[in-house]
């Protein structure tokens, strides 16, 4: 297998993905189509809509809501619920997981107007006013600027849209991220939290990450788009995946590498389904940002010329995030068996923030960074505790 076709299927330059709203038949290995997050939804019985955001710098986002439920219809002055994903996913890793146990459909049968955020760069936001995603300029992002762009008009659309005046803040790994940029870097966006809960809180690298991510390699090979969905990954997930024990084995194992093991409490039945969604792509700097940040053991902007050792740079001093300007309430829930929330940065990032009102660390010891989604009783485990806590800044 060359290089040159290798690179092509992880990293390709047009990207092909098939989405659906309905299945019209029976998807088979060949046919790698998947259900859009309108479709994800209504297949639980819930309603669902599409919203389009442009940020300040002309991105163009598609974010998602759910409105209501049978138990509570969609209906003006709901309290606001913003769910954020993390790290290579997108609005649908929310949604992957059917039934009452699923934290954004407990929210829509508790009577929260759930809006549901993209980031740019991912598979449903690749779109900009003047850029093409074959511009390495329309690449230069990372968590600094869904911090500080994304995540701005995402709040203020969503209480636009419902005549609202604060939200409720859920982020998983990189979407508590951002939630930190957003509110050290604008802190009037403070007044807009009514509480924000952070799953799996990352920002502070006291303990490194026990990963080893070799940016070095996708600079030199001109690669800037990460991962993006297209329909071999689809073609893998609904074919191999699915198979045999082998084959399901070998997929949780890739799965694992990145998530950490829980066998046990882990439900197969998902697989399929979860990588036919994931990974949804972003910014290789998005990435190095993350690598710059534990390798230099702090919390600060991105600074483009870290690796590069240029005499043109380090002229000025990088810009630590003031997390003393986030007056915003936050609850941390954390796990000891998560491979890229350590407990010991869970404490530092506790320490820093000034108001933290709860600090949860999750009863299940081998719980794991992706068991917040597809834990077999992350009902009993994670969401009935993020529901209680909503219910009482409610």
């Amino acid at each position: 297998m060359s290089f040159g076709f290798l690179k092509e299927f992880l990293f390709p330059k047009y990207p092909i993905l098939h989405r659906v709203r309905i299945f019209n038949s029976p998807r088979g290995f060949g046919e790698p189509i998947i259900l859009d997050f309108i479709g994800l939804v209504m297949s639980q019985g819930y309603p669902a809509e599409e919203h389009y955001v442009t940020t300040e710098d002309g991105y163009k986002l598609v974010i998602h809501r759910i409105p209501g439920s049978q138990k509570f219809p969609p209906s003006k002055g709901k309290p606001i619920v913003i769910l954020q994903h993390g790290f290579l996913c997108s609005s649908d890793f929310w949604v992957l997981t059917e039934g009452q146990d699923n934290l954004a459909f407990m929210l829509a049968d508790n009577g929260y107007d759930v809006w549901i955020g993209n980031i740019r760069g991912n598979s449903y936001c690749r779109s900009h006013e003047k850029l093409s995603t074959l511009d390495p300029k329309f690449w230069k992002f990372s968590y600094h600027e869904f911090g500080i762009y994304d995540m701005p008009a995402i709040i203020d659309y969503s209480l636009r849209v419902t005549g609202e005046k604060s939200i409720f803040y859920i982020g998983h790994s990189m979407g508590t991220t951002m939630s930190y940029v957003l509110l050290s870097t604008k802190p009037a966006y403070n007044e807009k939290i009514k509480l924000a809960v952070s799953l799996a809180p990352i920002a502070y690298w006291k303990a490194p990450p026990s990963l080893s991510w070799q940016i070095d390699f996708l600079d030199e090979n001109d690669i800037y788009d990460l991962f993006p969905l297209t329909d071999n990954f689809v073609n893998i997930a609904s074919g191999f995946c699915s198979g045999g024990i082998f084959a399901q084995s070998l997929c949780i194992s890739v799965l694992s590498l990145f998530a950490g093991s829980n066998p046990d409490k882990f439900n197969v039945t998902i697989l399929p389904n979860l990588l036919s969604h994931l990974p949804a792509g972003t910014a290789v700097q998005t990435m190095d940002h993350y690598r710059q940040n534990f390798e230099e053991g702090s919390f600060q902007q991105y600074d483009h010329c870290w690796r590069k050792k240029s005499k043109l740079c380090g002229k000025k001093p990088l810009l630590e995030y003031n997390m003393k300007k986030i007056t915003a309430p936050f609850a941390l829930i954390y796990s000891v068996n998560d491979a890229l929330t350590i407990e010991e940065n869970v404490m530092e990032l506790a320490r820093r923030l000034p108001n933290v009102v709860e600090l949860y660390k999750i009863s299940d010891n081998k719980f794991t960074h992706a068991d917040y989604l597809w834990h077999k009783n992350v009902k009993t485990e994670l969401n009935d505790k993020v529901i209680e806590l909503l219910s009482i800044y409610k």
